[in-house]
C-alpha cells in the first residue's frame, strides 16, 4: 500500500520513458552503460523493444515451435540500424562490433529467443520515483524496480539519463546501477545465448533427436 501518491510528472516520464522498455527479455535497465561504452548492452534486445515501441506491434522474427530448432534471420541493415538509432545515439560502426553482421549481404543475423532463453512471468516493473531536468535538455530518472513477487517496492535502484525529441519521442543516453545491500536478485533474468551457447544448445538438441 502505498502512503504517498507519486508525483504526477514522474508517472508522466515513467510511462513515457520507462515502461515501454521495461525488465523483461532485455538487459537495458540491468547494467551500467553510456554512450561512450555500451558495457554488456544486449543490442538484439534494445532491438526487440525499440521495434515494438517503434511499430506498435512485437518483432515477426519468431523462433520456430519446434524446440529443438534454432531459428535464423537476416535482417537487413537498413531496418535494423534504423530502430537502434532512433532510439540510441549509436553509429553503424559501433552496431556493428555489437552484433554479427553480413557485409556482403548487407544484413544482420538475428537468433530468436528461444525456450532457454525462456524468463519468469513475474517480474519487477520499473518506477519513476525522482527526476533532473539537466541544462542540455537532458532529463536523469531516478528508478526504483518495484517487485510484487517479492513484496518490495524497490529490489534495487537505477538511474536513466534520456534526451526527449520534439516529436514526442526519446533517445536513451545511459543506465547506472546504484547497488546497495538490501538489493534483490535478478534470477528472473534471462540473457540472449551467446552464439556459442547457441551452437551448442541446438547441436546438442539435433544430436538427440538423431539418437531416437
Amino acid at each position: 500500500m502505498r502512503v504517498e501518491p507519486l508525483d504526477s510528472k514522474c508517472r508522466e516520464l515513467n510511462r513515457l520513458y520507462m515502461l515501454p522498455v521495461g525488465y523483461g527479455r532485455n538487459n537495458m535497465f540491468l547494467c551500467d552503460w553510456n554512450v561512450e561504452d555500451f558495457g554488456e548492452l544486449d543490442f538484439y534486445d534494445a532491438f526487440d523493444c525499440f521495434y515494438a515501441m517503434r511499430n506498435g506491434r512485437t518483432v515477426p522474427y519468431l523462433p520456430d515451435e519446434n524446440i529443438s530448432v534454432g531459428t535464423v534471420y537476416q535482417i537487413p541493415q537498413e531496418e535494423f540500424e534504423g530502430v537502434l538509432m532512433e532510439y540510441l545515439p549509436v553509429d553503424r560502426e559501433r552496431i556493428r562490433s555489437h552484433t554479427r553482421y553480413l557485409p556482403e549481404k548487407k544484413v544482420y543475423e538475428y537468433r530468436s529467443r528461444g525456450f532457454y532463453e525462456a524468463e519468469y512471468t513475474n517480474i519487477p516493473y520499473p518506477e519513476v520515483v525522482g527526476y533532473a531536468e539537466n541544462d542540455d535538455g537532458t532529463v536523469t530518472l531516478s528508478v526504483n524496480a518495484v517487485y510484487p513477487g517479492e513484496g518490495t517496492s524497490k529490489a534495487y535502484t537505477h538511474e536513466v539519463v534520456v534526451r526527449p525529441m520534439q516529436d514526442g519521442g526519446c533517445q536513451y543516453l545511459s543506465n547506472k546501477m546504484l547497488p546497495s545491500k538490501d538489493d534483490y536478485g535478478m534470477e528472473w533474468h534471462t540473457d540472449r545465448l551467446t552464439e556459442e551457447e547457441w551452437n551448442e544448445v541446438y547441436e546438442k538438441q539435433e544430436s538427440n533427436l538423431g539418437s531416437l
